[in-house]
């Protein structure tokens, strides 16, 4: 679709269309994935396998490291003040517990916001700080709204990490 996109954008006729999508398609840095579960050839560029790649390899690295510790009394306390369903409870202690990458995943409305603001409170108190973050403003203001979680959208995190206006260090967690 993007290919297709592009191509659209970029052509005044229907032989011009076709002549921009094959020669996108056929560039060297261009790598077919093969065919979709929609019937259709999907490609991906060298950039972006290198890059997940690297991403893959990070997140293996995070798993082997664990950084975060906590004071389980101390969380205990603080997690016994919310009013948290048994799912929720799991999903904190699977974040609290985890070595330096863990997620959590559940449909609109299940409480992760809640959930995340209870984890917040026992990080805060352990000294690390807390950031959030999202593809959207609107998403990252209602992260920092339900779960009082400090949040800006990911572009505008990597930005101040790029120009050194945000570090993150060993007590930082996002």
């Amino acid at each position: 679709k993007d290919i297709e996109s592009l191509a659209y954008k970029h052509s005044d006729s229907k032989e011009q269309y076709e002549e921009i999508k094959k020669s996108i398609i056929s560039h060297k840095d261009s790598i077919s994935l093969g065919t979709g579960l929609d019937g259709k050839e999907h490609y991906t560029t060298a950039y972006a396998v290198k890059k997940e790649y690297k991403l893959v390899n990070d997140v293996k690295l995070l798993k082997q490291q664990d950084n975060h510790r906590i004071n389980e009394k101390k969380a205990d306390k603080i997690l016994g003040k919310y009013s948290l369903k048994e799912e929720q409870k799991n999903a904190v202690k699977h974040l609290l517990h985890s070595n330096d990458i863990a997620a959590v995943i559940g449909k609109p409305g299940t409480g992760k916001s809640y959930m995340l603001n209870a984890a917040r409170d026992v990080w805060e108190s352990s000294g690390y700080n807390v950031h959030g973050t999202a593809l959207s403003g609107i998403a990252a203001y209602g992260l920092k709204e339900s779960s009082g979680i400090n949040s800006k959208t990911l572009q505008s995190m990597l930005f101040a990490l790029d120009k050194g206006n945000l570090k993150l260090g060993n007590k930082d967690i996002i």
